[in-house]
């Protein structure tokens, strides 16, 4: 394929190079600490010194082993993907995290979220998991004594309100921790749901490891600044479900794209209304069938 001159002379071309690593480094460290500020002076050295140098190690090797080839054509990782880790990290908070072995759990947790969640086999998976693991040891273990055991649990990080927090409690339900009780996240999506299935009249759903792994998922996008995801698979009620009963248990407005042009048009000056002038929560449904 190629341009003719004539065409080409009614564009400007520019080539932006991605930035060396110590300018990538300075980028993401002067992002983090905004938020890290108010931490103790060990953890901002931490973040700065070790947390982003790994998280960069972690995207070029990323880049380097898992190409956009095939059915893998959504292996496409970019600088954004750096920032989506770090706008991870920034959930923290020193209430729940006031030492690096839980940001680096925490760590793990968001580079398995924006890099391993788009692999399509176990063998992608078990390949970053390994080289996950390496980046640990080889950049946190001077911070940690228990490096070991940090990297071998598989915890998953959810907003309060998945793990029952009392209503009228002084905690924001949408602040970040880790999962300690998974039998009790399971009661409270399961009454949830006993509660949306009624409103709805929804077929019976079962509440396993899976589906509560999903949940967490999607309820991390939904609580996040601008959150999105993608949910690959095949059509059925049960995707659909899994978002109703995530967007319920935050209180948020599920609303579907479906519709001519013209009504999508004029639902989507609805939804920008209200979320834009009544800071009103809204989750936008776009199905591909």
């Amino acid at each position: 394929f190629a341009l003719s001159q004539r065409l080409e002379n009614k564009f400007i071309s520019f080539t932006i190079d991605n930035p060396s690593d110590n300018a990538l480094h300075t980028i993401v460290t002067t992002l983090a600490l905004t938020h890290f500020n108010t931490f103790e002076t060990r953890i901002k050295s931490f973040i700065s010194e070790a947390m982003v140098w790994a998280t960069i190690n972690v995207h070029h090797m990323v880049n380097e082993c898992f190409k956009a080839v095939g059915e893998r054509f959504h292996y496409v990782y970019g600088l954004k993907d750096i920032c989506a880790v770090m706008q991870g990290m920034s959930r923290a908070t020193t209430r729940f995290f006031d030492s690096p072995a839980s940001l680096i759990s925490l760590w793990i947790h968001e580079c398995e979220r924006v890099y391993s969640d788009r692999f399509v086999s176990k063998s992608d998976f078990q390949i970053f998991k390994k080289k996950l693991n390496d980046a640990c040891f080889k950049w946190f273990d001077e911070y940690d004594d228990d490096i070991n055991m940090i990297v071998s649990k598989n915890n998953l990080y959810a907003p309060l309100v998945l793990q029952g927090l009392e209503p009228g409690s002084e905690l924001d339900q949408t602040m970040y921790s880790v999962m300690l009780n998974m039998d009790k996240a399971k009661r409270v999506v399961a009454e949830k749901h006993l509660e949306f299935q009624r409103s709805a009249k929804l077929a019976p759903f079962v509440t396993l490891t899976h589906s509560l792994s999903h949940i967490t998922r999607l309820t991390r996008a939904m609580t996040q600044p601008s959150g999105h995801v993608i949910f690959l698979g095949s059509h059925g009620s049960e995707r659909r479900v899994l978002i109703a009963i995530s967007a319920y248990i935050l209180g948020i407005e599920l609303v579907s794209g479906k519709g001519s042009y013209d009504d999508f048009w004029k639902a989507c000056k609805r939804w920008h209304k209200e979320a834009g002038l009544h800071s009103k929560r809204v989750v936008v449904v776009l199905e591909d069938d």
